[in-house]
């Protein structure tokens, strides 16, 4: 059974437009080699947005939040492979639902789900 759930569009880019390109330019050794080295966040963006993180609710802020420990990752990574592209380590390290798994694996602090600290004190009343 396919994985089916709603992607949501982010209001920054939309996966596979082609941006008035002709052709698809990002599996190319130009923009491999050259170009995505030198933005990796939009690498990163890219790559959420296709995996329906590109939107603005928690669940999207919390996996576009992991920019830095997915850098932090890539350099290792490229330590035992230096030809890996980030997109490529991207896909190896999380795959479609790495993200996701990340997300649902955190804990409520960390993924910005704290109701206890903006709850006023509360009162048991116990009858009779």
């Amino acid at each position: 059974m396919a994985d089916t759930y709603y992607q949501p569009q982010t209001p920054w880019y939309t996966p596979n437009s082609g941006y008035g390109g002709t052709q698809d330019w990002r599996s190319t050794g130009l923009i491999k080699d050259y170009i995505d080295p030198q933005i990796p966040r939009g690498v990163f963006q890219s790559y959420l947005s296709q995996n329906g993180f590109g939107g603005t609710s928690k669940q999207d802020q919390f996996a576009q939040g992991q920019y830095s420990n997915t850098q932090t990752g890539y350099q290792a990574a490229l330590r035992e492979n230096p030809t890996l592209s980030y997109l490529d380590y991207l896909n190896q390290q999380f795959g479609s639902g790495g993200m996701r798994n990340l997300w649902l694996n955190a804990t409520p602090d960390q993924r910005g789900e704290s109701p206890s600290r903006w709850t006023g004190p509360t009162r048991i009343i116990s009858w009779g």
